[in-house]
């Protein structure tokens, strides 16, 4: 009798301490919330350095034509994105990160692509912004949504030619997907500022905020095998060792939230052409908009090889 007591005291201590933190937990991170809009994430201490960058990205980039793109995502869910025409044969197709928004993450670089004449997809991510969708899988649902965007832009509008630009979490989806990707249609790749996994990542929110990270991780990994069918641990690297499409990576050295060293070790992993764009002293998802004309530069230079069959496509057009 007294051993049961016992056992029921540890398994009470077990459910209050550790099974219902890590149910709490997933919940928290899985589940749609809405991000801090545009304007008031400007003034945080992240984005306000580069605030006036990314106002002026917006406003130029809102101020020319588009329209509102829609598909359903392999699974069903419902998402959208602003689709800019510049009447090109090529494509960017850019993806934000975590808790963000596209134009917060991805604006000033989706300028400086549509100022170079080319056709702009900018899309909220599933359970973000316009997009439905009631989880978020760190990157690792998203890669098939990324395909899935990728083929409505050529089914849809014959592209020829398409370079793929995820931030942060969207970095991870497009890690996830390089090894998947028409190679053909897929030309490049830009992974800025992602993680190796989402089981890494999260292990790494949890020691900064000093919670048990060996006992807590493993559960919420189990969760998300049983209720979204997805590894937390499932690494970046063993995709990007396997793709064909070069990638251009670029990482901030004073990120705090994806350490740098994990961007340097997705770029190691990658076996196909590659280059590598440090931010010096930039913080996460800032490589762009902290220095948006020397990034602008390397990245061009590198996508140039690869969507070189019409010049027009590089000339400004804004």
């Amino acid at each position: 009798m007294l051993i049961i007591r016992i056992l029921l005291i540890l398994l009470g201590l077990f459910v209050i301490f550790l099974l219902g933190p890590a149910v709490v937990a997933a919940a928290t991170v899985f589940a749609r919330r809405e991000g801090t809009d545009f304007d008031t994430a400007c003034r945080q201490e992240q984005f306000a350095p580069a605030a006036d960058t990314m106002r002026a990205a917006r406003d130029a980039l809102m101020g020319l034509p588009h329209e509102t793109a829609e598909i359903a995502a392999p699974d069903g869910v419902t998402l959208r994105g602003d689709y800019f025409d510049r009447g090109a044969d090529r494509t960017v197709l850019l993806l934000h990160g975590y808790r963000a928004g596209a134009m917060l993450n991805c604006g000033v670089q989706a300028e400086a692509f549509a100022r170079r004449g080319w056709n702009v997809l900018l899309v909220d991510q599933r359970a973000h912004g316009r997009s439905g969708g009631d989880h978020t899988l760190l990157g690792l649902r998203e890669r098939r949504d990324a395909a899935a965007w990728a083929d409505w832009a050529a089914k849809r509008h014959g592209v020829k030619a398409l370079a793929i630009y995820g931030v942060s979490m969207g970095a991870a989806a497009v890690a996830y997907a390089s090894d998947e990707l028409d190679a053909g249609r897929v030309r490049a790749l830009i992974i800025d500022c992602g993680f190796t996994s989402p089981y890494e990542q999260m292990s790494g929110d949890c020691r900064r905020r000093h919670l048990p990270t060996p006992l807590l991780m493993p559960l919420i990994r189990l969760m998300a095998r049983i209720f979204y069918g997805e590894d937390l641990a499932e690494d970046t690297k063993r995709h990007l060792a396997r793709t064909t499409i070069p990638a251009f990576f670029l990482h901030g050295t004073a990120d705090l939230t994806v350490p740098y060293e994990q961007g340097q070790a997705n770029f190691a992993a990658c076996a196909s052409p590659k280059a590598f764009f440090t931010g010096e002293g930039a913080g996460h998802t800032m490589c762009f908009p902290a220095e948006p004309d020397r990034a602008e530069k390397a990245l061009f230079a590198f996508l140039s090889p690869y969507f070189s069959t019409t010049p027009e496509g590089e000339k400004e057009t804004r």
